[in-house]
């Protein structure tokens, strides 16, 4: 499932989120992965530590088994899934944003200057890159739903979901965990890697305002809602509801 965020489409590159940071002269940072690996094992084991958990409780909640949470710890394994980064900041009580910077090996937005991305440099600069993009997860959805030319039951269908499930993301009164986000990304993004992409950015970043503004105290907004219906065969243009075999 995390291979959606594979850009290229090899096989082999779908979770890796590992990233370079870029130092204050626009080069590369020196960093080997072995590095990142040691400061990332480091981190988990001192987290481990602050709350309190042994490795069985954490690997259970992070929904990985004994050995492997083991090798993670020790710098033995790097972590290069989105899904076991998800389940690695639910055990650990962490935001799942500050946890890929740890397992990326970079502390900061990339530099303008470097040309290809990873999903970590995208996560970074997210807001700042001067890319346009959807201002939550429920339009994004949408949008590529729209440009898929599925109505909500076939994209469900297509997802594996509920399709009340989906017209609750698209309506922004529900947010799927990370491995049901990839199956709807693929469901109306399977060809355009970008998209898929960008639909986890988002559920990313829409989590982190989420958990901040709970500790605030205060109501989180996402600053755009959609109109409180789910598109049905009426409201297509008529060469939409052909190809969809609706009927008017």
């Amino acid at each position: 499932m995390v291979s959606a965020l594979d850009a290229s489409g090899e096989p082999g590159g779908a979770g890796k989120v590992m990233g370079m940071g870029m130092d204050v002269d626009g080069c590369e940072a020196v960093a080997t992965e072995g590095q990142i690996m040691r400061a990332a094992a480091a981190f988990l084991w001192l987290r481990r530590l602050e709350v309190n958990r042994t490795q069985h409780e954490a690997a259970a909640l992070a929904g990985v088994n004994k050995t492997t949470f083991g090798r993670l710890e020790r710098g033995e394994r790097p972590v290069r899934q989105l899904g076991v980064v998800a389940g690695l900041a639910n055990a650990l009580d962490v935001s799942p944003y500050a946890l890929l910077l740890r397992v990326a090996g970079t502390a900061g937005p990339p530099s303008p200057r470097k040309p290809r991305k990873s999903f970590v440099d995208e996560l970074c600069g997210f807001g700042t890159s001067g890319t346009e993009a959807p201002k939550c997860l429920a339009q994004l959805l949408f949008s590529m739903r729209m440009r898929a030319r599925k109505l909500a039951r076939e994209a469900a269908e297509d997802a594996g979901v509920n399709p009340s499930t989906w017209g609750q993301t698209e309506l922004g009164q529900s947010y799927p965990s990370i491995p049901v986000l990839v199956r709807m990304g693929y469901a109306v993004g399977g060809d355009v890697p970008f998209y898929r992409r960008h639909l986890l950015i988002v559920a990313m970043r829409d989590h982190v305002q989420r958990e901040e503004c709970a500790r605030r105290g205060v109501s989180w907004d996402p600053g755009w809602w959609r109109q409180e219906k789910v598109r049905l065969a009426h409201d297509w243009p008529a060469s939409a509801r052909e190809r969809n075999g609706a009927r008017s």
